[in-house]
């Protein structure tokens, strides 16, 4: 039974991984680094903690300026070019109308976060809001889904993560939650896809196997 809900938000509810990929690469010219589409999927729904890391190894360049920098332009992008995705309201509405506890879980600084769900006047769905800036360990880890869950009051078994990346999707399932993947970016390989809840092409195929379940 589906005791509560976890949501991703960067290509997940808004369509903004686009502008991440798009930023990467274009500071990425700024530190003389060969920031390849490639690449930037491969960073694709990490937190920017896990990319600094691996941007100073790979790059041997100061990799906290440089997502630093890549957050500071997508924070400017987004002003002029944030859309909810298709299916969101539909799905919160859904669950809300089960009375189902709902978070936002992302790799966003909160600040970010925040604004980005008042935006597109989603904010009112969500009772609990995690960064990644305030757990140790950022996506692929399990750390900002459990401490979500913890607020929410509900164990990982019971509660759904909705994710688009391959990342997110790898910590949803380490943390023990059933996870559905609408993929954004990425496609999941077969291996990652049967480790799954599910995978739809848009939340509103995913919504179609909760009303199921929910009867």
């Amino acid at each position: 039974m589906i005791q509560g809900a976890i949501f991703d938000l960067d290509g997940l509810l808004v369509d903004t991984q686009k502008i991440y990929q798009i930023g990467m690469k274009e500071i990425g010219k700024k530190y003389e680094i060969a920031m390849t589409d490639s690449l930037a999927k491969e960073y694709t729904g990490a937190s920017p903690d896990h990319i600094a890391k691996e941007i100073e190894l790979k790059f041997s360049v100061d990799g906290v300026a440089y997502i630093n920098d890549v957050l500071e332009y997508v924070a400017k992008q987004e002003l002029n070019d944030l859309s909810l995705k298709p299916g969101v309201k539909e799905m919160l509405t859904y669950l809300q109308s089960f009375k189902i506890p709902m978070a936002v879980a992302s790799g966003s600084p909160r600040a970010l976060i925040d604004r980005n769900l008042k935006l597109v006047d989603i904010d009112a769905y969500f009772s609990v809001i995690v960064s990644t800036q305030e757990v140790e360990h950022g996506k692929p880890a399990a750390d900002v889904f459990l401490e979500a869950a913890h607020r929410l009051q509900v164990e990982p078994k019971h509660c759904l993560v909705f994710e688009d990346a391959i990342n997110g999707v790898k910590a949803g399932i380490r943390g023990g939650f059933p996870t559905i993947m609408i993929p954004d970016i990425v496609q999941p390989d077969a291996v990652l896809k049967e480790a799954t809840f599910g995978v739809f092409d848009t939340l509103d195929q995913a919504l179609s196997k909760i009303k199921c379940m929910m009867g």
